[in-house]
């Protein structure tokens, strides 16, 4: 039947004319958009986050400091990312696992810090909404990993 005409001859040989998996395409698309908005959402997030030390400075001083010295090194870290993605160099796939684990654990960090300086239990500081918010990035940051340990492209766009 059907399945005589599927069948190829031993000895023939088919090329397959797709361009090289390079460059900042397909799914890496993706990755490219959260480089260049990342640090922008971190800068403004930070500035919305201003509003509420002035009411805890004088109480919490130490708080407020250790929350601005975590939020700068966050923003200087996606930085330096960004600057290693569009600059397509080898260090960049490590740095964006970095970038994506350190997501999962610095909400969980800021809670602590927070529970530390207040004197509160850290189940007290958190809700439903926090939670999520830990899951997505663990989630994210599973797929992501993933792709960028198994991707094509990854590997021959990132070579300087």
């Amino acid at each position: 039947g059907w399945f005589f005409f599927l069948r190829t001859k031993k000895d023939q040989t088919y090329e397959i004319n797709t361009p090289a998996l390079t460059g900042i395409g397909g799914w890496l698309l993706l990755v490219a958009m959260g480089q260049a908005l990342g640090p922008v959402a971190i800068l403004l997030q930070t500035l919305v986050s201003f509003k509420s030390y002035e009411t805890i400075w004088k109480a919490h001083a130490v708080l407020v400091l250790g929350e601005i010295a975590l939020n700068a090194a966050c923003l200087l870290f996606a930085v330096w990312c960004s600057i290693n993605f569009f600059k397509k160099r080898r260090t960049f796939p490590v740095l964006f696992i970095w970038e994506l684990w350190l997501a999962v654990a610095i909400p969980i960090i800021d809670i602590v810090w927070v529970a530390l300086m207040t004197g509160n239990s850290a189940g007290s500081l958190t809700d439903e909404k926090d939670m999520k918010e830990v899951l997505r990035a663990f989630v994210f940051a599973i797929v992501w990993t993933l792709y960028t340990q198994k991707s094509v492209r990854v590997k021959n766009t990132f070579v300087n």
